[in-house]
């Protein structure tokens, strides 16, 4: 398993990556450089994709700090909202295989240790 089991499913890529990124910190505000710090992508490779995440409405404009441009992942987008309908399920069906992966450890140790 890799970073995360969003990207090991969509692929690690840098939407992918700053998508997560939001996705984890839904509900905060960031700076441009904060996003690209946080998705681990240069600041160059974010500049290119957020027209595109601004124009579909993925991230909205929250508010100015100075001359700072803050953004939020929009959670009133339909599209975000499936896309976060989709990682919530990833992380449930990932934390379930892992607790029966545990639970099946568990019971061989007891076997083990009781004969």
């Amino acid at each position: 398993m890799g970073e995360s089991v969003f990207i090991d499913t969509f692929g690690n890529t840098p939407y992918i990556r700053v998508l997560e990124m939001l996705l984890l910190g839904r509900g905060l505000d960031y700076s441009i450089s904060d996003i690209a710090r946080r998705a681990k992508v240069t600041r160059v490779t974010f500049y290119k994709m957020l027209d595109k995440l601004k124009k579909e409405e993925i991230i909205i404009p929250t508010r100015r700090l100075g001359n700072m441009q803050l953004y939020t992942l929009n959670v009133k987008n339909p599209v975000v909202k499936e896309i976060l309908r989709v990682y919530m399920t990833l992380g449930r069906l990932n934390s379930e295989a892992y607790f029966k992966t545990q639970s099946k450890k568990k019971t061989v140790m007891k076997f083990a240790v009781s004969h």
